[in-house]
């Protein structure tokens, strides 16, 4: 049931998704969110909160936890991958619009959405297409389809900008390879029962480790297929995106 706004602004609501887990705790996932997922395939992709699906494993943590130290563990992973998350929000930035300039949801604007690739030949399937407009991947692989999507959004400068983005996604691509490795090996031990701390040498993989032993890894079994409002209090855990 969605929730309104009072008039005087005491009661904040925000769009979420509701998500049902495997140890049947519900959540909420706040809609415009980007979300670390760990699939079936042994990846981990970031995605937003609406192409999340059964069986994927996302990485939880509460309130209750140190979340300044949480940030700073992953503010350090980015430094040691050398990742710019200015590009990377330059790059969101560039999605959220077209996003906005197309909704997947509408018929009609999706297949304006598909028109206007073929216009400007774009040579990949109906069903990448979709992938990039729905937020399953976080770009495309190949540099002239990421510019391809800055041209659809009229994007300034885009060989300069996708020369870019393409160089930090794939550096994030690295990190992500990462952490699904540690992911997975995390979730081995657990299901052997073992859960003894694993340890690296590597930097960046004692830095992934330590946001692993912060968060809780959790099946999800169910996700709401609409958007729904809740109140800003009700988002009590923490999802990696």
């Amino acid at each position: 049931e969605d929730i309104e706004s009072t008039s005087d602004g005491e009661t904040e609501t925000i769009a979420v998704y509701k998500v049902t887990l495997d140890n049947d705790k519900i959540i909420f996932i706040p809609a415009d969110q980007d979300v670390m997922a760990y699939s079936e395939d042994g990846e981990i992709q970031s995605k937003l909160a609406e192409a999340l699906e059964p069986g994927d494993v996302i990485l939880l943590y509460s309130h209750e936890q140190n979340r300044e130290m949480f940030d700073s563990v992953v503010q350090r992973t980015q430094e040691i991958s050398g990742v710019d998350t200015r590009v990377i929000s330059l790059w969101k930035t560039a999605l959220k619009s077209l996003r906005e300039k197309y909704d997947i949801k509408n018929p009609n604007s999706l297949r304006a959405y598909l028109h206007d690739l073929k216009h400007l030949n774009c040579q990949k399937t109906e069903q990448a297409a979709k992938m990039w407009l729905k937020g399953t991947t976080l770009a495309p692989r190949d540099q002239i389809d990421i510019e391809t999507l800055l041209h659809l959004v009229e994007f300034k400068n885009t060989q300069f900008v996708t020369k870019l983005v393409h160089r930090e996604i794939e550096k994030t691509r690295i990190f992500h390879r990462v952490l699904g490795r540690r992911l997975r090996e995390k979730l081995s031990n657990l299901i052997r029962g073992e859960n003894a701390q694993m340890v690296s040498s590597e930097p960046l993989e004692r830095e992934i480790d330590e946001i692993l032993e912060m968060a809780e890894p959790t099946a999800i079994r169910e996700i709401s297929k609409d958007i729904t409002f809740v109140q800003k209090s009700d988002v009590k855990v923490n999802v990696l995106g």
